[in-house]
């Protein structure tokens, strides 16, 4: 695992619970016990099926939604512990509609320029001369900056929402699913986009995506969630090219590529219910190699060949 000194985010078990009605006392787990790392200008990929959490865990990242229980950090500091004059310039969050994200009645300037207008550590007219350079960077010119959003192709609308987060200079951006709005063409200028950012920023990445071709290409980690627990976590390359989780195996053969058609892993049925959740292993409905310890223990994410894996089988 990276060194504290290398660190900008963490998380310790972090875990989210619902009421499940305002009537009904009974609550429901969509995270349980979540921990990951993203260190400097190191990307994190967050990968999973619909509904495993990855959302969820976004948005208490941007404190949008408060944990239940566990522990964040920001530059080893508590988030607790920053005033949120304070946080919010230190991460942002490009988001997956790059439509209904903007504002429809403010134009592209105005729209780049309002974080720091809220900031209220520049003059107006530095605000916009920083938006100015800022929107330049993403590849919009001046002919673009006083359009609406409706004027603007998918793509275009994306590097506006780029502009947005990278205006304050902040050393973390949450990008959930950055791309998957988009056609092919303009993937790849948006995640070429994103990686020349990095570099010129130093910024840090997390990106939360169902394309595993995206991820792959960007992430240096890798988190591989499933019903709001981690069940493998490393390096791009020890997942992707060895999973070492039945559910890792299965959701990288979901993807079909030349070469892995023989020996793929398959799953069936559904992902199980939060309000009827499994006993022991949360994937041991749909595993093919189940076995009468997966239903009775939970097991502990522990060192597996360089990586972290929760299964009892290894």
């Amino acid at each position: 695992m990276p060194s504290s000194v290398e660190l900008v985010l963490e998380a310790r078990n972090i875990v989210k619970r619902y009421r499940s009605s305002a009537s009904n006392r009974r609550s429901i787990t969509v995270l349980d016990g979540i921990s990951c790392q993203l260190t400097r200008q190191q990307t994190l990929g967050i990968i999973g099926e619909s509904g495993c959490g990855k959302s969820t865990l976004a948005k208490i990242f941007m404190q949008i939604e408060p944990a239940s229980a566990g522990e964040l950090l920001i530059d080893g500091q508590r988030y607790q512990e920053l005033p949120l004059a304070d946080f919010r310039p230190k991460i942002q969050m490009i988001f997956q509609d790059c439509y209904s994200s903007l504002n429809p009645r403010k134009k592209a300037l105005n729209i780049v320029a309002e974080p720091l207008i809220v900031a209220g550590k520049y003059s107006k007219e530095e605000c916009f001369v920083r938006a100015q350079d800022t929107l330049s960077q993403v590849g919009l010119s001046r002919e673009y900056w006083h359009r609406y959003p409706h004027m603007f192709s998918g793509g275009q609308r994306q590097r506006i929402g780029i502009a947005r987060a990278i205006i304050t200079r902040p050393q973390i951006v949450i990008c959930d699913e950055p791309v998957s709005a988009l056609d092919i063409s303009v993937q790849a200028q948006i995640i070429n986009l994103l990686l020349e950012l990095q570099e010129n920023y130093q910024l840090s990445y997390l990106v939360i995506s169902h394309d595993l071709a995206v991820v792959s290409h960007v992430a240096n980690t890798i988190l591989v969630m499933y019903f709001g627990k981690v069940v493998e976590y490393g390096s791009v390359e020890e997942i992707f090219n060895r999973p070492q989780h039945p559910y890792s195996k299965a959701l990288l053969d979901s993807t079909l590529t030349i070469g892995r058609q023989k020996d793929r892993h398959i799953v069936s049925g559904d992902i199980p219910s939060l309000y009827d959740p499994p006993s022991g292993c949360v994937f041991h409905s749909r595993c093919p190699l189940v076995q009468d310890i997966c239903k009775q223990q939970v097991p502990e994410l522990r060192s597996v060949q360089g990586r972290q894996v929760a299964c009892h089988l290894l």
